[in-house]
């Protein structure tokens, strides 16, 4: 009965393997795909992503910041391997399902190599040949920030209200907000700062990740100080502290906060906040400008 058994189940074995070889072809190509070529692309991309993560920002509050990652010059090695790899399966593996994850790699890879060209016809490849939504977006988000940095102003507004209007029921509430905050950055460098308010100010709440919603609450301050709205820009400095990441940016958000509260007429509130940090040890360094501070508050 045993022997039966086995007879009965190594039939079925092979009619299954029969009628999918074809399949079990295209799944064991995506797994030699992924673990040979695409799995080696995307370490060396977060290897690279991670030095530009960690170098330090050094922030120029009287310029209004930027709320993502710039290219700058590091992880080249790191980058340059991971479109190595990603065009291994552009060649190799050109049915395999990593192909439109592949120039993803390499679209982001040359926008971090500041080699903006090759990064926009990436991205713009990607919204031809993929039917995954998901990739989609974040192709118009990635090719976005590609014509700010190329300073194709009037070409970026353009195609981000595009993409915003097409695709107006599609969008994820969260890669909207950050394709709207992007605009904004587009209207800052016009010196639009009332367009790139009202973007601010739709897109923010919906951002979900801490950091740009930090640097986008200072920015917002910024902006609001350069139309003469002091209250706003106070409002927006206070904001920021709900959504701490970085020291440095609090600090000049404190800062900022006290400055427009002296400006509203509001010393105590002014004196509260610079003699609070004041006394914070990691202040220290900032202690002689904070006096200086308090002294012109009490004048």
């Amino acid at each position: 009965n045993s022997s039966m058994h086995k007879k009965v189940s190594i039939l079925l074995i092979s009619i299954l393997f029969l009628g999918c070889s074809s399949g079990l072809k295209s799944s064991w190509g995506n797994f030699t795909a992924y673990y040979n070529t695409y799995y080696n692309a995307k370490k060396s991309y977060n290897a690279g992503l991670q030095k530009v993560l960690d170098s330090k920002i050094n922030y120029n509050p009287q310029q209004p910041i930027r709320i993502y990652e710039v290219p700058i010059n590091v992880g080249t090695q790191d980058f340059d391997k991971a479109i190595e790899k990603g065009a291994e399966i552009l060649r190799k593996h050109e049915n395999s399902k990593w192909v439109d994850n592949s120039l993803n790699l390499i679209g982001k890879s040359y926008y971090f190599k500041k080699e903006y060209f090759s990064a926009d016809q990436k991205f713009q490849e990607i919204a031809l040949t993929t039917n995954d939504e998901a990739l989609i977006q974040e192709s118009i988000l990635w090719r976005s920030k590609v014509l700010l940095e190329m300073e194709l102003y009037g070409q970026g507004i353009q195609y981000i209200k595009e993409q915003l209007s097409e695709r107006e029921d599609i969008w994820k509430p969260q890669k909207k907000a950050e394709l709207k905050t992007i605009l904004s950055q587009y209207y800052v460098q016009q010196e639009n700062w009332t367009d790139a308010i009202v973007q601010l100010n739709e897109a923010l709440p919906n951002i979900g990740i801490k950091k740009y919603k930090e640097r986008g609450y200072f920015l917002l301050g910024q902006l609001y100080e350069r139309v003469g709205n002091s209250r706003g820009a106070y409002n927006a400095y206070k904001t920021v502290e709900d959504s701490y990441h970085d020291y440095d940016l609090q600090y000049l958000a404190l800062r900022k906060r006290a400055e427009t509260a002296r400006v509203l007429g509001d010393n105590g509130s002014a004196l509260n906040t610079f003699t609070k940090m004041v006394r914070d040890d990691k202040n220290t360094e900032f202690k002689t400008e904070l006096d200086y501070e308090i002294a012109k508050t009490y004048q």
